[in-house]
């Protein structure tokens, strides 16, 4: 409990800190250097089909960190929502891209 505590008021400090900067005209990628490894960040990205299998296949590898783990496992839902034939030849060739 007490660890959970002071790691949440290290991340709002930390967060209230960027903000202020943010208000003083820093830029954002200057600012966030203030930011824990642990924010959690969003982001839009594209990418092909086979540029999606070859991310799936190096990232859903059993030695890769579980958090890329966890995402390449999501976007491996949407590859086989999206294009189901495309997945099935995928998993036909040992989760390999073309």
């Amino acid at each position: 409990k007490e660890a959970q505590s002071v790691i949440a008021e290290a991340s709002s400090s930390a967060w209230r800190t960027y903000k202020y900067l943010l208000s003083k005209g820093v830029a954002k990628e200057i600012a966030r250097t203030i930011l824990p490894v642990g924010t959690y960040s969003e982001f839009y990205a594209s990418c092909n089909a086979r540029s999606l299998m070859h991310f799936c296949s190096l990232r859903n590898h059993p030695s890769a960190q579980a958090e890329i783990r966890w995402y390449a496992q999501q976007l491996e839902l949407h590859l086989e929502q999206l294009m189901p034939e495309t997945y099935k030849v995928f998993l036909e060739f040992g989760r390999k891209a073309p």
